[in-house]
Parts: C-alpha cells; sequence; structure tokens
C-alpha cells in the first residue's frame, strides 16, 4: 500500500469514528508513519499520537 493510499485510509477511519481500524492501519505501519506523521491531518495525528502512547504504556507492564 502506498503511503499516501495509507495516510488517506486512516484520516478518513478517524474522521468517521472507525478507531479501531485507525489503529491496526497504524499499528501495522508504524515504522513507516513515524517518518510521514505530517501527512496525517490533525485528528488521525493526534489519534496515532495516544495510540503510540499506550502503546508505550502497555510494553512497560
Amino acid at each position: 500500500m502506498s503511503l499516501e493510499s495509507l495516510t488517506a485510509k486512516i484520516n478518513k477511519n478517524v474522521e468517521e469514528m472507525e478507531l479501531a481500524t485507525a489503529r491496526v492501519y497504524i499499528e501495522e505501519n508504524i515504522g513507516i508513519l513515524n517518518e510521514h506523521r505530517n501527512m496525517l491531518n490533525k485528528n488521525a495525528r493526534e489519534y496515532w499520537i495516544s495510540s503510540c502512547k499506550c502503546r508505550l504504556m502497555m510494553d512497560s507492564r
């Protein structure tokens, strides 16, 4: 999947409140999103940040 397609899907899913689907896309592509998070819209970027924080908290347990 191209970066443009990926970010478009994440943006769309966050806007439509399909957060579980957005989270799957984020978790499966965390590496590339770390490098290109500026391509996410504001809401998706905020959700991405909160997903990363949750993941860090769970990994530290």
